[in-house]
């Protein structure tokens, strides 16, 4: 009997890497570096960073300050605004207090009673105005990596203390930090985790059960290497659970950066052999991705399609900006670099923008100045296209003769595609 085959070819449409819309740098003065550090959204669909930028006052020499950055959805300045203080302050994390306000939180000396660093919290207005600053601090240096807004109005902060808790008589060893302020920033309750080495907390989550949880990193006297420390708090700040991962790896691991996801379940990016994890409300590992000892990530968020994307830096001769998209699983979508061979590039931040992109906020050392600059990026939307229909796309295919026909075992079969964005191709082969 005759045989008639009949092909179909499925083309599927996927990014290799999402493209770069636009980039902007700011630079306070020449003499000076600047940093970008997180980014969020504003009520009015324009977006504001956190940034620590240089100044030089009339005492003579440069410094940095507090500061925040307005931009519209191209990049373009709206206004900036400086916290000012004599000695050398940096911003670092910036959190929307509902459609009122902003939280920002850095470190200052200048401010400080004794002129060491202590946590800087700011309460600003929706124009970047003060509302009022608030110190926290003891004796020694007080360092916060992060703050976000909190269900009661409040905030939470967290970092690192050398005043507080054990292994720190001398101020030489770090602790992790926590403090939880009202609405006023009146503390509720602060909390001091360590032990007999070097612990930082780097970042935090409102559980949307009820809690805190802290990441970061821990390494032991006797260790050679930081692991990645992760800690569950109650509302009141007592340790629910505390557990240590990438206890395996043979180079640093960190907790950097934590979200979680609709289902209860918490993503965690950083550093090391566990670098990306995702655990479940109990910290048990639900799955872990090596990142190889190149690679520090900073930020992580969840997309709208549900997919991971985060970014940080790669070294190679130097740091390059290192974006990276993941799907649900901690598989690779797409990276991209971004950078000079021979400088310092990084993102601290990420967003994801109202038309499906994205912007890294981070700092550059490639352009044209005596130290870095604060740097975005806005990166194009990059949803995925699927399964084009095969019925209606027949045109953008071309079978060629098989040879040889008739055939018994085997046949050669060619094609050409007249598209180019396309993953893979499959040919179905039926037997009619």
């Amino acid at each position: 009997m005759k045989s008639i085959y009949y092909f179909a070819i499925l083309l599927i449409s996927l990014p290799l890497f999402s493209g770069i819309e636009w980039t902007k740098t700011y630079q306070g003065d020449p003499q000076g570096s600047d940093m970008g550090h997180e980014i969020c959204k504003t009520s009015d669909g324009n977006y504001i960073g956190s940034v620590s930028i240089s100044v030089y006052g009339d005492w003579g020499y440069a410094s940095q300050d507090v500061g925040v950055i307005k931009m519209n959805d191209s990049g373009d300045e709206l206004w900036t605004k400086t916290y000012a203080g004599r000695a050398i302050d940096h911003g670092r994390s910036i959190a929307p207090i509902d459609d009122t306000g902003f939280w920002v939180t850095g470190r200052t000396a200048s401010f400080s009673p004794n002129g060491l660093d202590d946590f800087y919290l700011l309460k600003l207005d929706q124009n970047g105005d003060t509302i009022n600053t608030f110190l926290y601090g003891g004796d020694h240096i007080e360092i916060p990596s992060k703050v976000i807004a909190t269900s009661d109005d409040g905030c939470i902060m967290v970092g690192e203390t050398r005043s507080y808790g054990p292994a720190t008589p001398d101020g030489n060893i770090f602790n992790m930090w926590i403090v939880k302020v009202d609405s006023n920033a009146d503390t509720l309750w602060t909390k001091t985790i360590g032990t007999d080495g070097m612990q930082i907390a780097k970042s935090v989550v409102e559980v949307s059960t009820g809690g805190y949880i802290v990441t970061g990193r821990s390494k032991l006297l006797d260790d050679t290497n930081y692991r990645t420390k992760i800690i569950k708090l109650d509302e009141n700040g007592e340790i629910v659970w505390d557990k240590t991962y990438g206890l395996s790896c043979p180079y640093q691991s960190s907790g950097n950066s934590i979200i979680e996801d609709k289902d209860g379940n918490f993503i965690v990016a950083g550093e090391g052999t566990e670098g990306l994890l995702k655990i479940d409300s109990a910290g048990d590992k639900i799955w872990s991705k090596e990142l190889t000892i190149d690679i520090d990530l900073r930020a992580i968020i969840i997309t709208d399609e549900e997919n991971l994307i985060a970014t940080g830096n790669k070294w190679a001769t130097s740091a390059n900006i290192y974006t990276v998209k993941y799907d649900n699983n901690g598989e690779i979508i797409w990276e991209e670099l971004y950078g000079e061979t021979e400088e310092y590039d990084t993102g601290n931040g990420i967003i994801q923008t109202t038309d499906g992109g994205y912007i890294v906020s981070g700092y550059t050392e490639s352009y044209d100045s005596e130290g870095a600059d604060i740097i975005y990026i806005k990166y194009e939307s990059d949803e995925v296209s699927g399964i084009e229909n095969v019925e209606s796309k027949i045109m953008t295919s071309q079978l060629k003769q098989n040879y040889p026909n008739p055939f018994n075992p085997q046949t050669q079969i060619n094609y050409e595609l007249q598209i180019s964005n396309y993953e893979s191709a499959q040919i179905a082969v039926y037997n009619a």
